[in-house]
C-alpha cells in the first residue's frame, strides 16, 4: 500500500500496541493503510487462537479415550 520499507517495524509496533498517536506520525501512513494492517492482524490472532483450540480439542479427547 505504499509504506515505506524502514516504516514497517515502528508501524508494526506502533499497530500491535495500540497507539494511534505513533501510527500517523510515521510518514506516509493513511487511514486505508491502518484499517487493512488492523484487519489483517486480526485474522491472524484469529487464525492463530484456532490452531491451538484445535490441539487442545485433540489432547482432550485422547485424554477421555484413556480414562
Amino acid at each position: 500500500m505504499g509504506l515505506p520499507p524502514q516504516e514497517v517495524g515502528p508501524f508494526i509496533g506502533a499497530l500491535t500496541s495500540h497507539n494511534d498517536a505513533a501510527l500517523f506520525q510515521l510518514p506516509g501512513v493513511t487511514p486505508q493503510m491502518v484499517g487493512a494492517a488492523a484487519q489483517a492482524l486480526l485474522g491472524t490472532f484469529t487464525t492463530g487462537f484456532q490452531h491451538v483450540w484445535i490441539a487442545a480439542s485433540a489432547f482432550v479427547a485422547v485424554a477421555a479415550i484413556g480414562m
